[in-house]
């Protein structure tokens, strides 16, 4: 287990301990109380919410063409909104390459404090360097532990299941046009149970403007997701 970054599964992204005071003598006593477990169970879920916050997660993913020719998918996610930073797509991922992408993902490191990866090779040391001189702080995940990079893996799974799967892409241009047209709809309508039924853009909920309203159904992606909102009969 990589000793640097070891949370539990999920502990970060799911406990929700209210905080409590707790008294100076449960205070001088560190540990033996539960007002001062609370406590301590407080401060670490802040602790593991703020590091999450202030965390873009970094992945590749490769897809086939219809010529069969692997493409490789680059994208940073943002944890505390879902949002995508940065994607491209290329056949031959280099570090140098990589660094290029970083370069546009962040121009600045703020409000960023770490970036985590996995160890793909291509993430080499010229990519650490070249992250630590942009100001961030990068957290290699353990040896099979894809759950430590879970947000960018979910990602993945839902861009698969909800386009990939359903369009093959004919080349790279093709791909690139894909995943942005994804993106977009992921920003704007995909609303999200972490975020409380949002999306990473913050869409507004729509009252019903009047008793007559019907229901409209926008195509998003070629038709294969829909956007919904009321209008006004004439």
């Amino acid at each position: 287990m990589h000793r640097n970054w070891t949370h539990p599964r999920g502990s970060t992204a799911t406990l929700r301990t209210k905080h409590t005071s707790a008294s100076s003598e449960a205070s001088t006593n560190y540990g033996r109380g539960a007002g001062c477990q609370d406590e301590f169970r407080a401060v670490a879920s802040r602790k593991g919410e703020l590091f999450l916050l202030t965390t873009p997660f970094i992945e590749f993913f490769t897809v086939p063409t219809v010529t069969f020719q692997l493409l490789y998918c680059f994208f940073v996610i943002e944890h505390g909104r879902r949002r995508i930073l940065h994607f491209n797509v290329t056949r031959h991922p280099t570090a140098e390459w990589v660094i290029q992408q970083l370069r546009e993902a962040f121009p600045e490191a703020r409000p960023y404090r770490y970036a985590v990866f996995d160890r793909d090779s291509t993430f080499n040391a010229d990519v650490v360097t070249f992250l630590k001189a942009t100001g961030l702080n990068p957290k290699r995940t353990s040896v099979q532990a894809p759950w430590q990079n879970g947000i960018a893996e979910r990602w993945v799974e839902s861009c698969r299941r909800e386009i990939l799967d359903h369009v093959i892409a004919l080349n790279e241009p093709h791909l690139r046009r894909l995943i942005r047209d994804y993106v977009n709809y992921h920003h704007e309508d995909r609303i999200h149970d972490s975020l409380k039924k949002d999306t990473p853009n913050r869409r507004t909920v729509e009252p019903k403007p009047a008793a007559n309203a019907t229901l409209i159904s926008m195509p998003r992606l070629g038709g294969l997701h829909h956007r919904y909102a009321w209008r006004e009969a004439a």
